[in-house]
């Protein structure tokens, strides 16, 4: 049975994103004869679209305007 490995990073501070962090680490994992399992992850400051988009969030949402808070 192949090891799975999860790869979760977060964003590297505006340097790269998430989801390349992740992409970067996963070809390493694989190539080391592992499964990655890839889950891109955000602490809810920058990079939060991101990791939500790689992870197929954003798929189902509706954009609406807006004028002010409340």
């Amino acid at each position: 049975m192949t090891p799975r490995v999860l790869v979760a990073p977060d964003s590297f501070g505006g340097w790269r994103s998430a989801p390349a962090v992740a992409a970067q680490v996963a070809r390493a994992v694989a190539r080391a004869g592992m499964h990655p399992v890839v889950r891109p992850m955000s602490d809810g400051g920058e990079g939060l679209l991101d990791a939500l988009d790689a992870s197929n969030w954003l798929d189902g949402t509706t954009a609406v305007a807006a004028s002010g808070p409340g």
